[in-house]
């Protein structure tokens, strides 16, 4: 009877022994709990022991995986092919199965002994794993595997709090109903590059929500899609005022209300209201509203892009009937914003850096400006709306 090896802390799931013709049998060993990395040694080699863990409970469903036809092979081929795996792939290759540890594994008694860098290229490697990445995720900044659940859009409180690190990095500041973590994104991009089951489906960042206060409302949506290989979020937040109204002072008070967060780098006032950006647009167009319905267009429209980040947004300001059940016309603001992810691979990238830091430091936050020749000004929306133009063709 082949016994499981327990290795690197997992457990095993699922096992699978299969007898072919000319080969012995082969204990496949499912990895599903997360490697944990000592932060107080960054840098430095680091021990990996064999924990054993109770054995998993028989009715839950098994997971099958077919015994590989590498084992096949002679035993001088297995050790010829392992001597050229470097430290991480010698070990992601030796936790397939038992005969693979035994083969290209540590000697007996000894230990994996992987440092930082080989540790984090082992858990990328693990992650791209289906009995893995349907529950786990590699966190470049714990440099750890974090669990997920399939229905999550967001970590829990309480994880977040034992989270410190990870946790700030978000495409909109705390308290935004908008607000994407980038693990998130990874989990998005995972599902994209590995497919089904790893990850999570793009639709997953789809939201929607409503703030109500006393004279107006803001109507926020979300959405995502992939092109080329690269996560793009379109945000939309749309202040409408509970009465209706043409009286560009009335409505200009609404927008003081809410806070439309742009990016990190729109910053808001010291009462956190809307975004200058968008107050010195209004506060630009108010001639012109004076009296609005007499105006030709009943339209005002403006295009920005941010200097840091991959960000493009469009602020309008207009009239619009049927908003409200009189059926009266009344002044309405609109601010869509498209923001470039990028793959989603790594945060040190400057782009994520840039998307996703919240400025707590802001000697790095100064580090990172966006590179306008390889992502010009007004490039994030057109990419999003050319796929618009080409779904409606």
């Amino acid at each position: 009877m082949v016994q499981v090896l327990p290795a690197l802390g997992f457990s095993s799931k699922g096992l699978q022994r299969s007898a072919g013709p000319e080969g012995p049998q082969t204990t496949v060993v499912h990895i599903k709990s997360p490697l944990l990395l000592n932060k107080h040694a960054k840098g430095a080699p680091q021990a990996i022991s064999h924990r054993p863990r109770p054995s998993q409970s028989q009715n839950q469903k098994e997971r099958i995986i077919q015994t590989c036809k590498l084992f096949d092979q002679p035993t001088e081929i297995i050790l010829l092919i392992s001597k050229f795996l470097n430290n991480p792939s010698r070990a992601a290759f030796s936790l397939s199965c038992k005969t693979a540890y035994t083969l290209a594994g540590p000697a007996p008694g000894e230990k994996f002994r992987l440092k930082t860098m080989e540790r984090t290229a082992l858990l990328q490697l693990m992650e791209r794993d289906p009995t893995v990445g349907d529950h786990l995720y590699y966190c470049d900044r714990c440099i750890i595997l974090h669990p997920f659940e399939e229905r999550w859009t967001k970590p829990p409180v309480l994880m977040l709090l034992d989270r410190d690190l990870c946790s700030t990095w978000n495409l909109h500041p705390m308290g935004s109903s908008l607000r994407v973590e980038y693990c998130h994104a990874r989990l998005v991009m995972n599902r994209h590059f590995y497919g089904a089951p790893n990850g999570l489906p793009v639709e997953s960042l789809a939201s929607k929500a409503t703030n109500s206060r006393s004279s107006a409302e803001l109507i926020q949506s979300r959405t995502a899609r992939i092109i080329d290989d690269q996560l793009y979020i379109r945000s939309e937040h749309r202040v409408v005022p509970k009465t209706a109204t043409v009286d560009p002072d009335t409505f200009y008070r609404c927008l003081y209300i809410f806070s439309l967060n742009i990016c990190h780098h729109q910053e808001t006032d010291h009462v956190h209201t809307i975004s200058p950006e968008v107050l010195r647009f209004a506060a630009k167009t108010r001639p012109s509203m004076l009296n609005p319905l007499a105006s030709s267009t009943r339209q005002s429209s403006s295009q920005g892009s941010c200097k840091r980040c991959p960000t493009d947004y469009e602020t309008t300001v207009k009239l619009e009937k049927g908003v409200h059940k009189s059926g009266q016309q009344t002044l309405t603001a609109t601010v869509v914003s498209y923001q470039l992810l990028g793959r989603c691979r790594s945060t040190p990238d400057p782009s994520a850096y840039s998307l996703f830091n919240v400025g707590k430091s802001r000697a790095m936050e100064n580090f990172y400006w966006r590179d306008f020749k390889d992502c010009p000004a007004g490039s994030v929306q057109e990419g999003w709306k050319l796929v618009d133009d080409i779904q409606h063709e």
